[in-house]
């Protein structure tokens, strides 16, 4: 968690750098900078096919919400189905019924319903 004034954000770290290198991890003091990502209040990328084109939109969710394969969401009166999603990590999810939290979602791949 990080403090900023009163307020507690929950991130994640994506990088560390010890002088101008990236590293993996290290010892606390040897360290000049953090990089990290707000995963508390996250948006996810939703990428929404309905036959003839694609439309780009986007899920501002808690970053502990589920998204599911197979099942059906909503976002601005536009109903779809998802069908697979890119993770952060870089692995891609097509089983019915896999799920993955929010915040380690890239992009959500679906079809409109």
């Amino acid at each position: 968690m990080a403090e900023l004034g009163d307020d507690v954000l929950g991130v994640e770290v994506t990088g560390i750098e010890v002088g101008d290198k990236r590293r993996k991890r290290s010892i606390a003091t040897d360290i000049s900078t953090i990089w990290t990502r707000e995963v508390e209040n996250v948006v996810v990328r939703v990428s929404v096919h309905d036959g003839r084109k694609t439309l780009p939109m986007y899920s501002a969710c808690d970053g502990e919400d589920d998204f599911i394969i197979g099942d059906i969401y909503k976002i601005d009166n536009v109903r779809f189905r998802v069908v697979q999603m890119k993770l952060r990590d870089g692995a891609l999810m097509r089983k019915e019924g896999w799920k993955a939290y929010a915040r380690k979602i890239k992009r959500v791949y679906a079809i409109r319903v």
